[in-house]
């Protein structure tokens, strides 16, 4: 159960962060959210639905021990 949690947290954070860059309205969180993500993971790109693809891809390829170390990051406990 506390990996589903883990991943519905992370989820959340990456995609609302992920939405709010796409229409230029991130706040200073979102952008530290997004920092967690690798270089080479292009967010927004020219398309919400794409944009959304990549911060949930991004999520599902996180092993179990990333997932809860990024999870710990950004608050959860």
């Amino acid at each position: 159960i506390l990996g589903y949690k883990v991943i519905s947290s992370l989820l959340e954070a990456f995609v609302n962060a992920a939405a709010n860059a796409f229409y230029k309205q991130a706040n200073n969180y979102d952008k530290l959210i997004l920092q967690l993500m690798p270089e080479d993971e292009s967010l927004p790109t020219e398309n919400i639905y794409q944009t959304l693809l990549n911060a949930t891809c991004f999520v599902a390829s996180l092993s179990d021990g990333k997932a809860m170390l990024l999870a710990e990051k950004i608050g959860f406990k």
